[in-house]
């Protein structure tokens, strides 16, 4: 004897048309909705607010290309340039901190639980600051100084708290734990999963060679017409 399968079909049609009308009537539901229930639906979703920073200055220092002072709001995208003798501190709240040294220009990008920094020109560097669980990243796109015609293609990078990890070259990757530092040709990136400090720079002088030069080295010496010998000792 077979047995009727007409009491099992009905329930499934059932449940079948309950999600059909779910997956359709609640896209339908906010498309009527009045204004009022509109405002009120966007009012119970999260709100992702992106942290602002506070800059401080010392000397001269540029945000977003206009001379900077302390006490001004960083925002994410903000283009940050330190001249001679110049400095600026950042202060990022829970996502951390970034002190920009002499010679320098980065650009910051900020979301609510990780830090970026984009070193456009790297000159004495920056010093980045992550609390626990907050990763901070450097991204080294040019290893020039802020001003001068020269690339020096070698980066310092030095923990000073927590554990690091920097890529290099062609795929290699080194970590640097606190207290060590070390040269690096071609670095690219500087990175820490959080509760770290690092610096990222490239201090040393090297201007072009013309710089040196006396001035009475590149003139004619008066009334002869005759170029005087340069002598020229390395700095």
């Amino acid at each position: 004897m077979k047995t009727p399968k007409t009491g099992i079909k009905a329930p499934i049609s059932l449940l079948l048309a309950f999600a059909l009308a779910t997956l359709f009537v609640s896209p339908l539901a906010i498309a009527g909705a009045n204004e009022a229930e509109l405002d009120a639906l966007a009012d119970s979703l999260p709100v992702v607010q992106v942290p602002t920073g506070m800059l401080t200055v010392k000397g001269p220092v540029l945000l977003n290309g206009n001379e900077a002072k302390s006490g001004m709001t960083v925002l994410d995208g903000s283009v940050i340039q330190t001249r001679t003798a110049g400095e600026a501190y950042i202060e990022l709240g829970p996502i951390g901190r970034v002190d920009v040294w002499e010679f320098t220009a980065i650009t910051l990008k900020l979301t609510p639980n990780s830090l970026d920094v984009d070193l456009n020109k790297c000159g004495k560097g920056v010093t980045v600051t992550v609390p626990p669980n907050v990763p901070g990243v450097v991204h080294i796109l040019d290893r020039g100084n802020v001003g001068t015609f020269t690339n020096y293609r070698e980066n310092d990078v030095k923990c000073i708290k927590g554990e690091i990890l920097v890529k290099y070259g062609t795929d290699k990757e080194k970590i640097l734990k606190a207290g060590e530092h070390r040269d690096f040709d071609d670095a690219k990136e500087v990175s820490a999963t959080g509760d770290a400090v690092f610096k990222v720079y490239c201090d040393e002088e090297h201007f072009p060679i013309l710089f040196f030069f006396p001035l009475s080295a590149i003139v004619p010496a008066a009334g002869t017409g005759e170029v005087l010998p340069i002598s020229v000792s390395t700095p």
